[in-house]
């Protein structure tokens, strides 16, 4: 058997090995080595730009239909497009129950399959709720918000912008402290579809996938810099302004989209939040609910918001809901 020739570790030229970064060839130690993506690299920096090359080569968005798994989807859409109109057509008394358990919580799995790694609620047959909140460059409510959950024995998924961490590193930590999952909201918030312009979720056109791996890419790396842990491969869109193409890009890097089922727009002022609050409260099934809160506001509001949170968490507790984290629903659903 040929023997595999051996060099020095380009990082510790005293070792000898016949290891190999799978991107530049050169020679890396086990202390070097960096896994991801089923292959060995000698960086983080490596293994970014290897995804970029592949995802150019590919060409994935312009002949989808080339891959044998968008084939399979895409033939499968077709069969259940044709068979359910023609339950439609022959039995229109049992329409109504096929209609019903498309709307149940069970079929929504069938949704995050089919909308290219998005989920909006999981299929929860038992009363749980996933507390998300997303911080983008304000943390006045950060201290307050993790003392309540502390408190009440919760725990929730907070989305960081690479901007919030670099800001609020000692938030982040104490976040993390608490044993709470952080995820992934992009570097910095940018728009990445025309609905701010025309409501409508079109891919901007100076939009790039290397744009939105940089962006993911370099919040991740700001974490691990902070804190030493590796980021869950959970994010969440900036203004929610996502759509199969974009989810498409960032499942390129193993990320997964969490949108969610409500959102309390508690951003926006004390009446707004209050409104949607009784609102929600009026919702009769809210198991698998993704519910959406932020870390700052336009306004001083902490008394005010102290009580929307405990009224919050206090009345779904009573109708016997628990709390878990995104990450938690993720692991048990797909």
């Amino acid at each position: 058997m040929k023997k595999r020739k051996k060099g020095r570790c380009k990082n510790h030229p005293e070792i000898k090995t016949s290891r190999r970064c799978f991107r530049c060839k050169e020679y890396i130690c086990s202390e070097c080595t960096y896994k991801r993506f089923h292959h060995l690299f000698c960086s983080r920096r490596c293994a970014y730009l290897f995804i970029c090359e592949l995802f150019k080569k590919k060409d994935i968005n312009l002949k989808p239909l080339s891959y044998p798994a968008f084939r399979v989807v895409f033939v499968f859409s077709i069969i259940l497009f044709f068979s359910l109109m023609l339950i439609l057509l022959r039995k229109p008394v049992i329409i109504e129950t096929k209609i019903i358990i498309l709307r149940t919580p069970e079929m929504k799995l069938f949704d995050i399959y089919l909308h290219s790694q998005n989920i909006e609620r999981f299929p929860d047959k038992e009363k749980v709720v996933y507390p998300t909140f997303d911080g983008g460059s304000h943390s006045d409510r950060t201290h307050l918000i993790l003392e309540i959950l502390k408190k009440e024995g919760i725990k929730a998924t907070f989305f960081l912008t690479g901007n919030f961490l670099q800001s609020y590193p000692e938030d982040a930590m104490k976040i993390l402290k608490d044993a709470h999952e952080i995820g992934n909201h992009t570097h910095t918030h940018p728009h990445l579809t025309t609905f701010a312009l025309n409501r409508m979720q079109n891919t901007l056109g100076r939009l790039s996938p290397e744009f939105l791996f940089g962006q993911l890419y370099r919040t991740e790396n700001l974490l691990v810099d902070i804190s030493g842990e590796q980021m869950p491969l959970l994010w969440r869109a900036p203004y929610g302004e996502e759509n199969p193409e974009i989810r498409r890009w960032a499942s390129r890097l193993g990320y997964i989209h969490i949108r969610w089922s409500y959102d309390f727009i508690d951003w926006k002022g004390v009446k707004v939040y209050q409104a949607r609050l009784d609102s929600f409260l009026n919702i009769e099934d809210k198991r698998g609910f993704i519910l959406l809160l932020h870390l700052g506001s336009i306004g001083n509001d902490k008394v005010e918001f102290k009580n929307f949170l405990e009224k919050l968490i206090s009345s779904l507790k009573k109708k016997g809901y628990r709390f878990e984290t995104v990450g938690e629903g993720v692991k048990r659903h797909l």
